[in-house]
């Protein structure tokens, strides 16, 4: 497996258990509704209790009502605080339109996330294809 990821509360006790295993936390779990400095606070304190990879969910209540700026800038500040972590962007694509999933893939580029994951797990599905005339965002 490439890392185990668990609540954010269970790194500290989790890294000093098992010292080296690759342990990732969610921020914003499970629907993004933190503000940003409790995602940002989160992920410094698990960085600091041993996760090596941060996943966020993006704030789908400024997806809908089109504030991609500001998710790019929360986007921004907690791959901040993630520093040389991997920060993988969770945004949701069972509540979101296609036009809001090409905003917030720019969202999570100009950011400068590494990875965007489609689902939590605990909405209603995961990944579809995006028709042919979308753009591909690289990283």
């Amino acid at each position: 497996m490439a890392s185990v990821c668990i609540p954010s509360s269970y790194v500290k006790r989790v890294s000093d258990t098992f010292p080296g295993l690759n342990i990732c936390t969610v921020v914003g779990f499970p629907l993004g509704n933190a503000n940003t400095a409790a995602k940002v606070a989160e992920t410094r304190q698990a960085i600091a209790d041993g996760a090596n990879e941060i996943d966020m969910v993006i704030n789908i209540g400024l997806v809908k009502n089109s504030k991609f700026q500001n998710v790019t800038d929360e986007i921004r500040l907690v791959k901040e605080a993630a520093g040389d972590h991997i920060l993988k962007v969770i945004i949701e694509t069972c509540y979101l339109t296609e036009d809001e999933k090409i905003a917030v893939c720019r969202c999570v580029s100009e950011a400068g996330a590494d990875f965007i994951k489609t689902s939590t797990g605990f909405g209603s599905g995961g990944a579809t294809p995006l028709p042919h005339s979308c753009a591909v965002f690289a990283f």
